[in-house]
This record gives structure tokens, C-alpha cells and sequence, in this order.
């Protein structure tokens, strides 16, 4: 992807005209910058046109830095998924190929192309610079799909990747060491236990150690040397409350006693249809730096024992055998490293499941506004060793999107708002509770903004990848 793209197409041969019409008028000399009498009579001499005054050519440059995006920012993309029609549970449901982004620019949702078919129960991963959509179902969930796509936000286009060899929905999709691991999923017949790898060097899938067990509506999510897989529900409908550990490098899943180093990871019980996402903060040593303004004790203790934690999966949501709801929930990848007992999170404000989550880093000076993607792939973590650096703390919050109540008296996605978990204080937020606290303005802000996603979805794919924000041309169609 380019290192800067012009925030308009146009601007290029705008700037490129001004500056010729003040060459042809005779701009000033940039020898006699620093002469303040030459200065004062170039001045004089190059009034420019009634409407503006010659500048420096010199100064055009700095002009023109100003209209240019120096990286691409990390955006937030949802795709497919399942809209409930109006009205009463049951009165159906549409399949949607549709997908969009969320612009951090503009702080707005931009459509985007649509996929090449509507995609229910479908996973999407980053691998390189893509957004690789796999599997899914779309009329029938007994004819999932085998075509996996990738989207390139650098021409907003969308190709075709070679397909799964296993087709399926409620799959798990994850990027480890530049490949691309699809695990577990119902293929229509069955759960399965499928996991297959796609090698973007040499283009082809292959079958690799099948899971433990056949499990679909899990989650998967890569840390270290090892990919996770979480959750999920077996061939008799039973929800798994198992962690499951692999090893890409020696293509095995280990067992709990192998893993001598390590504590044994479990739910505190089975669920599906969840949200997961990976809380890494080893990358981020200053972050969250007790920031909860000493508003309460509590909030204190929260940021402290959050700031000792090395990495976990945030486990949100979903259909659990635990009543009456199941708690949010913080599997520690570094446990013996970072903290002695595990800490605890509140349940979701609203239960619900089929929902898609992400953690995201903003910083306290500048709240939500973008982050620009380092040559490594990092996304915010040099950004915020140099804000960190300069007295600024890195303070990670979950964002929770879509889904559907599981209140039976309720239409399906009425009330499914977004929500944020403040990581620093481990507290929910929501439109609803924050017009009592003065002190979330930026949070209110925020979910006021993402709450303007296009469509309603359930059982979509989501994920974070990096991307321009859009031309002034996609915003006049949107």
C-alpha cells in the first residue's frame, strides 16, 4: 500500500497550477528568505492575483503536505451478515452482501463495494494488506459456501481467493506468521473439525491437524507461537467451554499437560455466537497509566491491575449454558508473568448474541482520533510510545457491534446500539448511561458516531485493517 495518498484526487493539479501562475507572475526569490528588506520589496513587486498573494516556492510544499495522508489509518470493517425484517421476531430475515467501514477521518460509516454474494455466519481476517472474507452461507445453511474473497482498500476493490476445500459457516479465521487458518464450522451436513491454512505465497489451501473436537461458532485468535480457538458447539449441540491451544510450527494442538509453562485456559462456560478479540498489551508498557482521574477507588484498582496484564482474549457475549447471562470474560495468555488471579469484567449492559468486537487505542490528548499504521504492522504501538513518551497514556477500549437480544418478547436488533468497554476502568458504556456521566464526553462522542452504521447485522464478519479514508466523491454518494 502507498506510504501517503492526496486527501482529493484533484488536489495535485490545483496545487500544480497555483504554483505555475505565480512562476509566470515571478515569485520571489528563495535566496532572499532570509533578507528581510529583499523580502518586503519581492512582497511589493508580487502582489499575485487580487485573490491571493504569491507565495515561496518553497512554501508550496508545506501546503501541499497538508492535503496529503501520510499512512494508511486502521479502519474498522463489517461485511455480510443477517438483517431481521421489521417487525415481530420471526417475520424473516435478509442475507446481505453489503459491506462498509468505518472512516476515522471523516468519523462517519462509508459503504463499500458489495461482495460477490450475501455472506451469513462468515469470518474475516487481515492478512497483508487485505480483508479476506471466507465461507459463510446465503439463502440455505445447509449449502454453505467454499469462496473466500479479499478486499484491497488501496483501489476499494474486491477479487477472488482460491476457495476453501472444506465450505462452511461459523468458522473461525485467523492470520498467523502470513497465513491465513480457517478452523472448525458446520459444513451444511455436520459441525466439523476442519483446519485448513492458505499459504499466500504459493496460493493453495491445505489440510492441517483437525481440532480436538468438531466445533462450529467458535472464535479463534493468534498470540506468540500459538493460535486459540474458544468456544464453540459440537455435532449434539453442546456449547464447549474448552480453550484449545495450536502450534502452527509443529502443526499439533497441545495438550493441557504439555503446556508446562502455561495455565490451562477454560470458559466459565460453554458458549457460541460470541465475541472475541485479543487485548495485547505487551506492546504498550506505559499504557493506561491509571487514567481513571481518581473518580473512585475502584476505577484505581481496575487501571492498576489492568496495566500488570501481558495479553488476554476479551470473550463477550453470545448463547452460554450459564444463566442468567454470560459474564464478559478475560482469558490470560501471560498469567504467571503478569497477574497472580485473574480479573473480572461486568456483564454486558444488554445480553446478546451474534455481535462482532474489536480493541481499539486511542489516546486521552486526542481522543478517537486516527492512528496511521508503522513499516511493522503495529498498527498504534509506535504512535503511542512517542504520545506515551511525552506524558500521554495509551488506554484500550473494546467496541461491541450488531447482534441481537435474546429477550423473546423483544424484535430481534431493538436496542443493539454499540457498545464500549474502557478498558482502564472496567466499565461498560452506552448511549443510554452516559448523558449521567460528565466526565465521557469522549466516549458519548464516539458511539454517537458509530451508532450511524448503515445496517442492522447479525452473524457478520468484522475486522480491523488499515485504509485511506474516503474522497470527497464517496462521501457525496454515501
Amino acid at each position: 500500500m502507498s506510504s501517503c495518498r492526496w486527501s482529493d484526487p484533484e488536489a495535485p493539479t490545483a496545487l500544480l497550477q497555483l504554483l505555475l501562475e505565480d512562476l509566470r507572475q515571478g515569485a520571489p526569490e528563495a535566496n532572499n528568505s532570509n533578507d528581510n528588506n529583499n523580502s518586503n520589496n519581492n512582497n511589493n513587486n508580487h502582489k499575485g492575483s487580487d485573490l491571493r498573494p504569491v507565495l515561496w516556492p518553497s512554501l508550496w510544499q508545506h501546503v501541499a503536505s497538508f492535503l496529503r495522508y501520510p499512512a494508511p489509518m486502521s479502519m474498522v470493517y463489517v461485511l455480510g451478515g443477517r438483517q431481521p425484517k421489521p417487525g415481530i421476531r420471526g417475520a424473516g430475515e435478509e442475507h446481505l452482501a453489503t459491506a462498509e467501514v468505518f472512516d476515522w477521518w471523516h468519523c462517519r460509516w462509508v459503504p463499500l463495494p458489495p461482495m460477490s454474494t450475501a455472506r451469513v455466519g462468515a469470518a474475516a481476517a487481515l492478512l497483508g494488506n487485505l480483508v479476506v472474507v471466507a465461507g459463510g452461507y446465503n439463502g440455505s445453511m445447509f449449502l454453505p459456501l467454499s469462496s473466500v474473497e479479499a478486499f484491497d482498500p488501496a483501489t476499494r476493490s474486491w477479487h477472488s481467493l482460491p476457495s476453501l476445500p472444506t465450505r462452511r459457516y461459523g468458522l473461525a479465521l485467523t492470520t498467523f506468521d502470513g497465513c491465513l487458518y480457517a478452523m472448525g464450522g458446520d459444513d451444511g451436513v455436520g459441525v466439523t473439525a476442519a483446519n485448513e491454512v492458505y499459504n499466500s505465497s504459493t496460493g493453495s489451501w491445505s489440510a492441517v491437524a483437525p481440532l480436538p473436537l468438531h466445533l462450529a461458532g467458535g472464535k479463534a485468535d493468534a498470540y506468540g507461537r500459538y493460535i486459540y480457538y474458544a468456544g464453540g458447539c459440537d455435532e449434539n449441540d453442546r456449547l464447549s467451554d474448552a480453550v484449545f491451544v495450536y502450534d502452527p510450527a509443529l502443526d499439533l494442538w497441545i495438550a493441557d499437560n504439555d503446556r508446562s509453562n502455561e495455565p490451562r485456559l477454560k470458559l466459565s462456560a460453554g458458549r457460541t455466537s460470541f465475541a472475541m478479540s485479543l487485548l495485547n498489551n505487551n506492546n504498550n508498557s506505559n499504557n493506561c497509566n491509571n487514567n481513571s482521574n481518581n473518580n473512585s477507588s475502584s476505577g484505581a484498582s481496575s487501571a492498576t491491575s489492568r496495566q500488570k496484564l501481558g495479553a488476554s482474549l476479551v470473550v463477550i457475549g453470545g448463547v452460554s449454558t450459564s444463566e442468567p447471562s454470560p459474564q464478559t470474560e478475560l482469558l490470560l495468555l501471560d498469567e504467571k508473568e503478569f497477574c497472580e488471579k485473574e480479573p473480572h469484567a461486568p456483564a454486558m449492559p444488554q445480553h446478546r448474541s451474534g455481535c462482532r468486537s474489536t480493541v481499539l487505542w486511542p489516546l486521552p490528548r486526542r481522543p478517537y482520533l486516527p492512528w496511521t499504521q508503522d513499516e511493522t504492522g503495529g498498527g498504534p504501538d509506535r504512535k503511542v510510545s512517542e504520545e506515551t513518551e511525552e506524558g500521554g497514556a495509551a488506554c484500550p477500549f473494546v467496541l461491541v457491534l450488531g447482534g441481537e437480544t435474546l429477550h423473546p418478547d423483544a424484535p430481534p436488533t431493538e436496542g443493539c446500539s454499540p457498545l464500549v468497554l474502557d478498558m482502564s476502568r472496567l466499565t461498560w458504556e452506552s448511549l443510554e448511561e452516559l448523558p449521567t456521566k460528565t466526565d465521557r464526553v469522549d466516549f458519548k462522542h464516539f458511539l454517537k458516531a458509530v451508532r450511524g452504521m448503515r445496517t442492522s447485522r447479525i452473524a457478520f464478519a468484522m475486522t480491523v485493517a488499515p485504509g485511506w479514508p474516503a474522497a470527497s466523491s464517496e462521501l457525496e454518494r454515501a
